[in-house]
């Protein structure tokens, strides 16, 4: 069985392109309804209220939020919470 990518390696862009990994953040599969989350093609985060919104480019598009993106990367939460 062929090894896994790095995280680095795995993103979508190359790193030669320009764009910088900071931190990497497993995403939880399933939203609060129990649907699949996945083939996000854009991302947007509100610092006030510490808010990771991703935009599913699936046929029929949703928008999925997730908060404590700040309190995970401090190491005070282990994972993100959908909302």
């Amino acid at each position: 069985m062929p090894a896994l990518p790095s995280p680095a390696q795995a993103l979508p862009c190359p790193l030669a392109a320009g764009w910088e990994l900071i931190h990497y953040v497993e995403l939880p599969d399933l939203g609060l309804d129990g649907a699949h989350v996945g083939g996000c093609s854009a991302v947007a985060y509100q610092r006030k209220h510490d808010r990771l919104w991703l935009l599913s480019d699936a046929p029929t598009g949703y928008l999925v939020s997730f908060t404590g993106l700040s309190r995970l990367l401090q190491g005070e939460q282990v994972s993100l919470r959908g909302c």
